[in-house]
């Protein structure tokens, strides 16, 4: 790639940047949580600096959290844009497993952000089991905000066991101190209660249940 394309990459990706009011170490770090590797500061200043330029399939990504298109960033256009064909809409798994080409919803990014939600702090999970039967049933599409992960009072979280089992369960802090974890169906999912100790040992907190979606077809 010639210099001089590498210098307008440079320039493009430290104009986008500073328009958001970020450090090189912000960039990279926002970057990383959308893009299929790590970008570490150095790699970003490197860009900046014409040094060396992103690989094609990076420039979605990029665009995605500068808020422009691939086209501008690489240098293609003088057109910024607004981003709309990455920016607009987002899957919650873009980041995991199957890359959230599996998933079945995708959500507006300025709604989210009017619920205080992170579009990069999001998982999208199927409800195992009916426990839970007055929030909602197995099978509907739970959004979990994996920004919340620490419980601070009662809510509904998404748990993951040592042996990978995934519960969506009410969890209550308990005065003084300890966890109970428990469900609508007292029956089959008996309310449980941890030590603090045992808690961090053997359950993982994935984050907040937010947001129920579900088909309603006829069968």
């Amino acid at each position: 790639m010639k210099s001089d394309i590498k210098e307008i990459i440079g320039d493009r990706l430290r104009e986008r940047r500073l328009l958001k009011n970020w450090t090189a170490r912000e960039a990279a770090e926002a970057a990383t949580r959308v893009a299929p590797e790590n970008i570490s500061t150095g790699r970003w200043q490197n860009w900046e600096c014409a040094q060396r330029s992103p690989g094609v399939e990076m420039y979605p990504y990029l665009a995605k959290v500068l808020d422009t298109t691939p086209q501008y960033l690489s240098g293609w256009s003088n057109e910024p844009g607004i981003g709309v064909e990455t920016n607009k809409y987002v899957v919650a798994n873009v980041n995991q497993e199957q890359g959230g080409k599996d998933d079945e919803l995708a959500f507006n990014v300025e709604a989210l952000k009017r619920h205080g939600l992170s579009e990069h702090n999001l998982k999208l999970i199927t409800a195992p089991d009916d426990a839970m039967h007055k929030e909602f049933k197995r099978g509907d599409l739970l959004l979990i905000d994996k920004g919340a992960n620490e419980i601070t009072g009662a809510g509904i979280y998404a748990l993951q066991t040592q042996h990978g089992d995934l519960y969506v369960r009410y969890v209550r802090r308990d005065i003084g101190s300890g966890y109970s974890v428990y469900a609508d169906d007292e029956r089959h999912a008996p309310t449980q209660q941890f030590s603090e100790e045992d808690f961090a040992s053997k359950l993982t907190v994935i984050g907040k249940y937010v947001f129920k979606g579900c088909w309603n077809l006829d069968q």
